[in-house]
């Protein structure tokens, strides 16, 4: 599946938006880039706009319009969330709302609307596994406790709010 509404392959010089120097000035460690599997997205090419020459979002209660199909595509990655988590499957719930014992369903993946989203969800629930692929370079630890950190400025916070430093 090719051409502008392919939800695909990112060109390569925007494979990452992190640079040594933004990573550097803002105190964070290094990470190389890392690209999360992703769910496609529907075509539409053939999405008719409205009669003010909109497009509108077709899921219920939503409403939303815009000027472009670019801008709908845009937005409709809200309501599809086609970014999966690599790690951790949600636990599948029963129609009465209660957790179904040791069941996961594959569609019930965790799953975000950006490539950022997944990066951030990742480094905060998955940092040992972030670690073991590269993505981040090195564990910052707290001299105290020896708890470990993917930026600098979360050891700064937890010194002050744990070790009143």
């Amino acid at each position: 599946m090719d051409g502008p509404d392919t939800y695909g392959e990112i060109p390569a010089g925007d494979q990452s938006n992190h640079s040594e120097e933004l990573d550097e000035a803002m105190g964070q460690t290094r990470r190389t880039p890392l690209r999360f599997e992703e769910e496609p997205m529907p075509s539409l090419e053939r999405w008719p706009p409205n009669a003010q020459g909109r497009f509108e979002c077709w899921f219920k209660d939503c409403g939303r319009n815009y000027p472009g199909r670019s801008h709908l595509a845009k937005h409709l990655r809200k309501h599809f969330r086609p970014v999966i988590c690599p790690v951790c499957p949600r636990p599948m719930r029963s129609p009465g709302g209660e957790l179904a014992a040791d069941e996961l369903a594959v569609d019930q993946l965790w799953r975000c609307a950006e490539q950022r989203d997944m990066e951030r969800h990742v480094l905060a629930h998955h940092t040992q596994w972030a670690v073991n692929h590269g993505f981040v370079q090195e564990l910052i630890r707290c001299p105290t406790c020896n708890e470990e950190f993917t930026r600098e400025d979360n050891l700064r916070r937890h010194e002050r709010r744990a070790h009143g430093g």
